[in-house]
């Protein structure tokens, strides 16, 4: 059976986390990436369990990166562009 990965990560975590000297802004800056990078977040964006849910589609998350896989090139390109744009 193929099956199609998608990976996704944001970039400058370090830098965008620590860009203040306030705890309470890292902290706020990392649950911010955690968020946006948590498959609810794109339950939630994507509002379609038949194109995307945790079940079928996750394979990994963690560290402001994640893996997921889809069963056609079709539905992981709709997926990452409903994301990204």
């Amino acid at each position: 059976m193929e099956r199609y990965l998608v990976m996704l990560e944001v970039s400058q975590k370090q830098a965008y986390i620590f860009g203040s000297n306030k705890l309470k802004d890292n902290i706020r800056n990392s649950a911010i990436i955690a968020w946006i990078m948590s498959p609810e977040y794109f339950e939630q964006v994507i509002n379609a369990p038949e194109k995307f849910n945790q079940k079928d589609n996750l394979v990994y998350s963690g560290g402001g990166h994640i893996v997921l896989e889809f069963p056609t090139k079709e539905s992981a390109v709709t997926f990452v562009r409903k994301i990204t744009f």
